[in-house]
């Protein structure tokens, strides 16, 4: 069972005392050159719950973070899936000292449906491309519309969270800092939602509109993550000390983080004016040496970055190291489908997404009854 306990990551036993506390965090620190970012992220945070009275009393009583414990499968770093679930963790952690029991199995709830919905997804979609499946496409769009909700709660609730603690938080800039990017969420959820039903309905024939009307929504939604990214390198330059909480990371890393936050968001868009430009007939390219160059380009950077991130962070990546393979698995025998070279069945063209949505899936299915145990069992008191 995944656990981080408090004491043992200061070397300190439950019985120390305050100044005991603090003193094994200053030894702890004094040898931080060699420690890696997450090693030293959570000895800060150990320390800032032990040595708060009433944090160290509620630790106490229910043990580890289920946040800590969840967010402990994931790495946040790298650009992978993985971090998508951390970055859930992390929201939702900022609330579970207000009903433990309920935001833990909660979190196990939102990884379930965050999967289910993808694996139905990639389930329908082949099976309606051969024909072998009476549905509508806005039914083989609708796990993306539940996910879409489960988005949606996700960013309202980190919104609300992020209002409510400014009045009290300690730092209050690097909350104020956050707000722009939360005030645009709106749009940029709505564009994220009406791009898969502008699609299903154009492919049901509801609607007859041009490409670049179906496609509108998602250039907005990639303009507004440049706009986050531009602005998350502002934040970087102006205000270091507000973005980072915690220890500042290297130079290398930020470089990687701000340089990853604009290039992939260009890339995508360059697909999919590429992506435009064969369905128009405006160009004699083809689908392999043409319309994908820049998901190849985009593949080969993540696996790049990803070990970068591993360097520059002490974290080792494992996800970030195989979903390109698994990206180029589905994308290249796709592009030969396409482009009529080989008919290759669609159900064996997907093959390498349910392998990427496959792994978690096993995993969080092998972990789920030692979390809803672990979960239960350390709140059990609440419930009397």
């Amino acid at each position: 069972m995944l656990r981080i306990n408090h004491y043992d990551v200061l070397g300190v036993p439950t019985s120390a005392s305050t100044e005991e506390i603090e003193e094994a965090y200053n030894e702890c620190m004094d040898n931080r050159e060699r420690l890696s970012r997450k090693e030293r992220g959570d000895i800060k945070k150990a320390y800032q719950v032990l040595s708060d009275p009433k944090k160290r009393e509620k630790y106490d009583a229910r043990g580890a973070s289920v946040a800590d414990r969840l967010s402990g499968m994931f790495t946040a770093h790298g650009n992978s899936p993985a971090s998508t679930f951390y970055q859930v963790f992390s929201i939702l952690g900022r609330i579970e000292y207000l009903a433990p029991t309920a935001v833990g199995i909660l979190f196990l709830l939102i990884v379930y449906g965050v999967l289910a919905c993808i694996v139905l997804f990639i389930a329908y979609l082949p099976l309606k491309i051969e024909g072998m499946l009476e549905k509508t496409w806005l039914q083989v769009f609708t796990p993306l519309f539940v996910l879409d909700g489960i988005l949606a709660v996700i960013s309202l609730t980190s919104l609300c969270v992020v209002c409510c603690t400014i009045a009290t938080a300690e730092n209050k800039m690097a909350l104020i800092l956050s707000l722009p990017a939360m005030l645009i969420w709106p749009i940029h959820l709505a564009c994220y939602v009406l791009f898969p039903i502008f699609i299903a309905l154009y492919l049901d024939g509801h609607v007859s509109w041009s490409p670049a009307i179906i496609f509108a929504p998602y250039f907005v939604w990639e303009g507004i993550n440049l706009i986050n990214a531009f602005y998350s390198i502002f934040q970087i330059c102006v205000f270091p000390e507000q973005v980072y909480s915690e220890e500042v990371p290297s130079t290398g890393a930020v470089l990687l983080h701000c340089i990853s936050n604009v290039l992939f968001p260009v890339l995508r868009v360059l697909f999919v004016a590429f992506l435009l430009q064969k369905l128009a007939g405006t160009t004699d390219g083809t689908w392999l040496r043409h319309v994908f160059v820049p998901l190849y380009v985009h593949g080969a950077l993540q696996f790049v970055f990803s070990i970068l991130a591993s360097c520059f962070n002490g974290v080792f990546d494992i996800t970030g190291l195989f979903s390109p393979a698994l990206f180029y698995g589905f994308l290249i025998p796709l592009a030969y489908r396409l482009d009529g070279v080989n008919m290759i069945p669609m159900l064996k063209i997907f093959i390498a997404p349910f392998v990427a949505v496959g792994l978690p899936t096993a995993v969080m299915t092998l972990m789920s009854p030692f979390l809803f145990v672990s979960v239960c069992a350390d709140n059990l008191h609440f419930f009397f």
